[in-house]
């Protein structure tokens, strides 16, 4: 299988190659991306992965946005993230999919059913060993990272009826304008 279907990782391998170059010769390796030469990461002694990150990180996955103090209005963080499943409601609906997997779907999926929510939780658990979760930005960007394998699964698990769809519609609504809204702040609050 693996033979008939080599030339389908092309793309990846070229643009792997080309990082591999660029860093090698912007850094001097191939494994360096720029990291290493970040003030925030060299004035530490903890450096930039540590398990000291941990407990804090997974908190910081999980706030929410502030209401202002005086006007109403919310506050969107602009550093290291904030409740992936508020900001990336895609994140409700693969939960969802993949409850609806274990029940239904359970015999014909299962090694998938079991390892990519497994995926992802190491996933996140290295993530949030790292002294910040992106630095500055709106929302959860490192966590973007493993959405297409994620998103394998959920087509595998998901109902094929329309109303699953269609339930997830306002979810889709509520994530875009979430993102526009906070981006807008986010550079709104950069600016001044």
């Amino acid at each position: 299988m693996l033979r008939q279907r080599w030339s389908s990782g092309m793309g990846v391998l070229v643009i792997a190659a080309f990082y591999m170059v660029l860093n090698e010769k912007r850094f001097g390796s191939i494994l360096e991306f720029g990291h290493n030469y970040l003030p925030e990461f060299t004035r530490t002694e903890t450096g930039q992965f540590h398990l000291s990150y941990l407990a804090e990180n997974l908190k910081l996955l999980f706030r929410l946005p502030q209401a202002g103090e005086n006007s109403g209005s919310l506050y969107f963080f602009t550093s290291n993230g904030m409740a992936f499943w508020l900001v990336t409601p895609f994140f409700l609906t693969m939960a969802a999919a993949w409850g609806y997997g274990m029940v239904k779907k359970r015999k014909e999926y299962l090694p998938v059913l079991l390892f990519l929510p497994l995926l992802a939780v190491v996933h996140v658990l290295f993530l949030c060993c790292h002294k910040t979760l992106g630095g500055w930005h709106f929302g959860n960007r490192y966590l973007m990272d493993f959405l297409p394998y994620l998103f394998v699964g959920f087509l595998l698990w998901k109902p094929r009826d329309k109303s699953f769809d269609q339930c997830n519609v306002p979810l889709f609504m509520l994530g875009s304008a979430l993102n526009l809204i906070g981006t807008v702040a986010t550079y709104n609050a950069w600016i001044s």
